[in-house]
């Protein structure tokens, strides 16, 4: 775990973007939590993240919404659901 006390979300995902190989075999190489029922997304949140990745990496790679325990299932094992491995 890393403290990023008085630094923002873009400033966090500017700086470990580059870092990351954003998948081009998959349809949605960035995962994000969709939300709750009864709770609404804040597009303007999603766009200034999205904008952090783009100038640190150079594009905005498509961005697939997947249910709150199955994203904390797929940071514990890798896999969830229809999120499967192949052999090979």
């Amino acid at each position: 775990m890393i403290r990023a006390d008085g630094i923002t979300v873009a400033t966090l995902l500017k700086g470990i973007a580059p870092l990351f190989e954003f998948d081009a075999y998959v349809d949605a190489p960035l995962i994000m939590m969709q939300a709750v029922p009864g709770d609404s997304l804040d597009p303007s949140v999603e766009a200034n993240y999205l904008d952090a990745i783009k100038s640190a990496v150079g594009f905005t790679p498509n961005l697939e919404r997947i249910e709150r325990f199955c994203l904390l299932r797929t940071r514990q094992t890798g896999l969830c659901g229809r999120h499967q491995r192949r052999n090979g």
